[in-house]
């Protein structure tokens, strides 16, 4: 863990798995399993046990719920808040979905929507309450918010959704170079209302459930922001990891994850423009490379 110490105090570190001195609690070997205290880091409380990723998202035995998504402020980047606005240039397939309940994930989002037809994919913006939800064919959108017109209802994780058309056609419309529409091995994650400090090891264990991680990079933007590059060993691993960690928190309360499939230039791309907080990755050689360059020496 980086401790207590203030975020901008923090400096960069690099790990590798393989070493046997690896000082200081080293990553440990790439299959280890999850911590037990760690399971999208969600603590109860002392002497309680964690609870187990899909008990996260439902509500407890008293109605209330289990985890809350705090409301924060503006994103950034190419999913600003400018791109999901409602729509003014008639139908769409890509619809704008607000007042989306805190902690309600990616996953949740699919189950209600795929109802209404086949999707293309879904954006979700954890730190606004929304959503850009594409489907496949123009028509099902159109008959979703003709029904939405008449006063049907569409309800997740809770609470009522207000559902409207978006104010673009696709939802990779205007993509960054290392943004990608299609599921990548590499993953892009974004922490808002960051309030308990966390680094690749935290981040390698709330995804061993669903893959394994093979590099990681944490970076800090000038807006305050803290992202994280993922590389995972299969392509499955990151598709299965991306719906369930989109619009969950880290911890309890805080933390929020945005989770965006990216291409493997975006190392590159975050290494080159903002300041490196942490890098990890697993080499079967046993040897720590660091942004393409030659393995480091040991020692």
């Amino acid at each position: 863990m980086l401790g207590n110490a203030p975020i901008g105090d923090r400096k960069r570190k690099i790990y590798n798995t393989n070493s046997s001195n690896n000082a200081g609690g080293g990553l440990g070997p790439r299959h280890q399993p999850p911590a037990p205290m760690m399971s999208l880091m969600m603590h109860q409380g002392p002497g309680q046990a964690p609870m187990p990723p899909h008990h996260q998202f439902g509500s407890s035995g008293n109605g209330q719920q289990m985890m809350q998504m705090p409301a924060i402020g503006a994103a950034s980047g190419p999913a600003a808040a400018a791109q999901m606005g409602p729509g003014i240039g008639g139908p769409t397939c890509v619809l704008f979905v607000s007042e989306i309940p805190q902690n309600t994930c990616e996953l949740e989002l699919k189950r209600v929507f795929q109802e209404f037809g086949k999707l293309e994919q879904i954006q979700l913006m954890p730190a606004k309450g929304q959503a850009l939800v594409e489907f496949l064919r123009l028509s099902d959108a159109e008959r979703l918010m003709s029904m939405c017109q008449s006063g049907y209802i569409i309800a997740a994780n809770g609470g009522n959704l207000t559902v409207c058309f978006a104010n673009r056609q696709r939802i990779d419309q205007g993509l960054e170079s290392y943004q990608s529409a299609t599921p990548q091995t590499c993953l892009l994650l974004t922490f808002y209302n960051v309030r308990m400090d966390f680094n690749c090891e935290s981040i390698r264990q709330i995804c061993g459930p669903y893959g394994i991680v093979d590099r990681c990079l944490v970076v800090s933007q000038q807006d305050g922001l803290l992202r994280a590059v993922l590389e995972f060993e299969k392509l499955e691993d990151a598709v299965l990891t991306k719906p369930n960690l989109n619009g969950a928190n880290m911890y309890a309360g805080c933390n929020a994850i945005s989770c965006e499939y990216v291409r493997h230039t975006a190392f590159e791309y975050f290494a080159s423009r903002h300041p490196v907080m942490e890098e990890y990755r697993y080499d079967q050689a046993g040897a720590m490379m660091m942004g393409g360059g030659p393995p480091l020496a040991s020692g």
